[in-house]
């Protein structure tokens, strides 16, 4: 069966690492989730930022100081460990509390540098990782001002209006990638969890006014056990919706969604 990637996104203190160990928590007591057995993928960046010896005031000095060609070679390395990481674990369950995009917005906000961050979108790195993030459940957690950002000595430590800052730059490039998402505006860590359980069982609702069309919209539904699929709604404009299944089996087949609705039947192709 096709794994299921669920990337959580956002600014510093918002609750990421929290969030994936709530959410492995409580999917390992669910009794359709308990046997998707998800792995953490989690603290990418701590684990680049301890090898490379650097510190969240190392960042704050290449910050203050301009040294943008430094703070650029941080954020890449740690976007090429996520994407390793994410390689590794290509075929398993996972949750991660964050992906490359997330060290992007940094260089795009904190260096005020939009032309470098559109360097390392650019570059082939990351362009996998965008292929890597495709097929997952992304989500964006939004900031609340009643959560103090903490200084745990390896970050950046956000003030609330920051973290808003940082938070549409996050978007607006996860639109550049045409990458759909969802976001978490609740604070309650209960409702945070039941709102990604109801996304990987395919009940969701998404919106977002800056995203382009044409656009793909992967979710998951419940799968019979002899057969891997992934469906997928295309949006092509605006009267013009078409659903497609992908099942991955010995072999494969492609059905679309008739367009004209005609007898609300599915075409295969080959």
């Amino acid at each position: 069966m096709s794994p299921i990637h669920v990337i959580i996104s956002g600014a510093s203190s918002v609750g990421k690492s929290t969030l994936v160990d709530e959410c492995i928590q409580r999917f390992s007591q669910d009794k359709k989730l308990k046997y998707k057995k998800f792995q953490r993928i989690q603290e990418v960046a701590r684990t680049v930022l301890n090898r490379l010896k650097l510190t969240g005031k190392d960042l704050q000095h290449y910050i203050q100081t301009k040294n943008s060609n430094a703070f650029c070679r941080t954020q890449e390395q740690i976007i090429k460990e996520q994407v390793s990481y994410f390689d590794k674990h290509k075929e398993s369950n996972y949750l991660s509390d964050r992906s490359g995009f997330d060290a992007l917005a940094y260089v795009n906000l904190y260096l005020n540098d939009k032309q470098s961050a559109q360097r390392i979108f650019d570059a082939p790195t990351f362009q996998h990782l965008i292929d890597q993030c495709r097929l997952g459940l992304i989500f964006i957690v939004q900031p609340q001002e009643e959560l103090q950002a903490q200084n745990d000595g390896m970050r950046i430590v956000p003030s609330y209006r920051e973290q808003v800052e940082y938070t549409q730059v996050l978007e607006y490039w996860y639109q550049q990638a045409q990458l759909p998402y969802f976001v978490i505006a609740d604070l309650d860590m209960t409702k945070r969890v039941e709102f990604i359980h109801e996304h990987i069982n395919g009940r969701f609702h998404w919106s977002s006014s800056g995203m382009s069309i044409p656009l793909c919209l992967p979710f998951h539904l419940d799968k019979p056990k002899d057969s891997s699929c992934i469906r997928y709604i295309g949006i092509l404009d605006k009267q013009n919706l078409r659903i497609s299944y992908e099942k991955y089996d010995a072999n494969r087949l492609v059905e679309k969604y008739d367009p004209s609705c005609s007898k609300n039947k599915f075409l295969s192709i080959a």
